[in-house]
């Protein structure tokens, strides 16, 4: 079993999906379509976001 501290729930904006079952399908989607090229770009998304500052 992976574990992720970010995902697709945080880089979409957490602050917007706040609906249980919006998170849970973006899990989902994680675990479905999980990469390594897909953890990249997580990661890269998690980089700008922390240098934009644009957070939560």
């Amino acid at each position: 079993m992976r574990a992720s501290v970010i995902g697709l729930w945080q880089l979409s904006g957490n602050g917007k999906v706040n609906n249980f079952e919006d998170v849970v399908k973006l899990d989902c989607q994680y675990i479905d379509n999980w990469s390594f090229l897909l953890d990249c770009k997580i990661i890269a998304g998690t980089v700008t976001k922390v240098a934009r500052g644009d957070g939560w």
